[in-house]
């Protein structure tokens, strides 16, 4: 009977050992390095309905030069402009915060489904991101952002900023209103620049810097 019990203990060790090195590879934290993490199961990004292209939904991590595992470090998710790029570009984030101090992140846009492009490069009637668009986006970046939190466990939470450029910056308003006052609630900084002009909701804004 003890051997028997013996057997089970080894093989349950065994097998959780088998299970543990199956589990999805954490990013190796170090200073001034990135990663990017693919998002399979979402849908396609507006960089992929718009360019035309089978492009999976994925973020890029950046982490400062500065970075040290045994502090805390604020967050900066920079959206880009036009089609909003395919979750690679950290090139305004890197630039705003000279590659220092943030742990910065690069997601792709989503449009709420409908939307065409006219032809090859066409905006189209409705390219801007508006309140509809921001409601469809926000659960693809509260998980996009729990990754980001999961893998990179020192950031300071209670400081996080988001933000964009001209596209970028109306997917920062729609999701300001579509997401029902949860965006306001998870981030303490916006950064919205030649665009945002679509915002309805800036009572949510109060209290928050920007």
């Amino acid at each position: 009977m003890k051997a028997r019990l013996l057997s089970l203990i080894i093989i349950a060790v065994i097998l959780s050992v088998f299970v543990a090195g199956a589990a999805e590879p954490t990013a190796k934290l170090e200073a001034g390095k990135k990663f990017s993490v693919q998002f399979p199961e979402m849908p396609a990004t507006f960089y992929a309905i718009f360019q035309k292209k089978d492009v999976k939904a994925q973020m890029t991590v950046s982490l400062p030069m500065n970075y040290d595992p045994a502090k805390k470090f604020p967050l900066l998710i920079f959206l880009n402009g036009w089609d909003g790029g395919d979750g690679t570009t950290l090139g305004y984030a890197n630039g705003l915060t000279q590659g220092r101090d943030f742990v910065c992140a690069s997601m792709p846009l989503f449009k709420a489904p409908g939307f065409q492009v006219a032809k090859a490069n066409a905006p189209g009637a409705n390219f801007i991101m508006v309140e509809e668009d921001g409601k469809y986006m926000w659960p693809f970046f509260k998980t996009m952002l729990a990754k980001v939190e999961e893998l990179v466990p020192n950031i300071d939470t209670a400081h996080r900023a988001l933000g964009g450029f001209s596209q970028g910056a109306h997917a920062t308003a729609a999701i300001i209103d579509g997401s029902g006052g949860e965006a306001t609630r998870m981030f303490s900084a916006f950064l919205i620049v030649e665009g945002g002009g679509k915002m309805k909701h800036y009572e949510l804004l109060k209290g928050r810097h920007t």
